[in-house]
């Protein structure tokens, strides 16, 4: 059940206007004590750019991270740009916390370019304004636009040096979406198509970044997909999602995303649940490594068992970390006795299958240090995001 009003893709809530003094699970959901009210007051840490700076910026997150991260409809979005920069900007903490999260990782992308600390304390700045604000948005804001604004700021985050918030608040991101209902199927007559569409593809983006954050830490993932989800928005997905491979091929990345969370969802659910029956490794191992090299022919032919492909979009060379990274969990689990063994027994002592995990594991990850060297050195966030992540490793 939605504990707030169906949110469009504007950001802006559609509800019908009520009688004073009746209250809606909107109002409810926005209540403090009185006590706690000074921590709402909207702080400015920095103040935002000129209309020329800030459309600059917005353009650039739309043209180098919608593909990865179609988080926001871009003509809903600078609709609402428009209106913060002509004095009719709404005052929904979620929008100021979407708005500088976007500046924060756009302008965070042109430091990296130019290899400059002060245009990266200036995205420092901007992401400072938008985490002032998720307080509000995770206490008294309860729509679509929330999950939006927690996951535009997880992203900025999950390319930094400490991941950890970033996990935080995917996990707040998807408890927030059960909130308001996204992870079914709405039966809302209020919800149109195009808002019906966004809260797929929105909950699918949460899905995506938990089940990958979750994997690389070994933690449980906040959503089951077993016992709960809409199908993915595969209808909708639209031309600006589309990428360019080296080789001319066109690949829907978010497509690809969705799929890998799938395959991750179930190396969960078959390898480290407490439903995993340990007679049943083997064969869990086998499934799983055909899928990941199903995906891998769809999404990534290019990529090789033996050599690694040519420096691809950041968001392609993202998949590829996490595919292969994938690979090393699953057939890891056929060898986890191996691995963790102080005295190493003999390569030709060891059974058949366990000798082929552990020739996967070292494959793959050969694979990871060969496209490592590909990752071009503005590449600052890249590193982080898909090298680093053992790093807070619980």
């Amino acid at each position: 059940m939605s504990t707030g009003p169906p949110s469009g893709i504007s950001l802006v809530s559609t509800t019908t206007p009520r009688k004073s003094g009746q209250h809606t699970p909107e109002s409810w959901s926005k209540w403090t004590h009185p006590s706690v009210e000074p921590l709402f007051t909207k702080r400015v840490m920095k103040p935002l750019p000129s209309w020329t700076e800030a459309f600059s910026l917005v353009s650039e997150f739309f043209t180098h991270e919608h593909q990865v991260f179609p988080c926001f409809n871009a003509p809903a979005f600078m609709c609402l740009l428009g209106q913060q920069y002509s004095g009719a900007c709404t005052e929904s903490p979620a929008w100021w916390v979407s708005l500088n999260s976007v500046l924060a990782i756009a302008q965070r992308r042109r430091a990296e370019a130019a290899q400059s600390a002060e245009a990266e304390d200036l995205a420092w700045a901007y992401a400072s304004n938008a985490l002032a604000g998720t307080w509000d948005v995770l206490m008294r804001s309860t729509q679509l636009s929330s999950v939006q604004a927690l996951l535009a700021i997880a992203w900025f985050f999950i390319g930094t040096p400490n991941p950890q918030p970033s996990f935080m608040l995917v996990g707040c991101a998807v408890r927030l979406a059960h909130s308001i209902g996204i992870h079914v199927e709405s039966q809302d007559p209020a919800v149109s198509p195009a808002e019906a569409s966004m809260r797929k593809k929105v909950f699918w983006i949460a899905v995506c970044l938990d089940r990958e954050l979750c994997l690389r830490t070994g933690r449980p993932p906040c959503h089951d997909l077993n016992a709960a989800y809409v199908d993915p928005p595969m209808d909708s997905l639209d031309e600006t999602e589309i990428i360019k491979t080296v080789e001319g091929h066109e690949l829907n990345l978010f497509k690809g995303q969705i799929q890998l969370a799938v395959i991750q969802s179930a190396i969960y659910r078959d390898l480290h649940s407490g439903k995993a029956p340990p007679n049943c490794i083997a064969n869990s191992v086998a499934d799983l490594l055909q899928k990941l090299e199903n995906w891998r022919t769809e999404f990534a032919p290019s990529l090789t068992h033996d050599s690694a492909a040519r420096c691809e979009h950041h968001g392609l060379m993202r998949l590829y970390f996490s595919y292969y990274n994938a690979v090393i969990v699953v057939s890891r689990a056929h060898s986890l006795t191996y691995w963790v063994s102080p005295n190493h027994p003999a390569a030709s002592a060891l059974p058949s299958k366990m000798r082929d995990s552990i020739e996967n594991c070292l494959n793959a990850s050969r694979c990871i240090i060969e496209l490592s060297k590909l990752i071009p050195v503005t590449w600052k966030s890249f590193y982080w995001q898909v090298l680093l992540d053992k790093s807070f490793d619980s």
